[in-house]
């Protein structure tokens, strides 16, 4: 799981797995939008035939 903190004073807003969330921090009153991105795939090298 990750931590969620807030971007602004640093309070921690929830622990969990996401792919997106808005959240309001409740000590500063900033909005917080966080989203997952999607790794790149692996690039295998190819393998010369002699």
């Amino acid at each position: 799981m990750q931590e969620v903190r807030c971007a602004s004073c640093g309070k921690l807003l929830c622990r969990g797995i996401y792919t997106q969330i808005e959240i309001k921090c409740p000590r500063c009153r900033a909005m917080n939008v966080l989203r997952t991105v999607s790794p790149q795939p692996e690039r295998r090298e190819r393998q010369i035939q002699e």
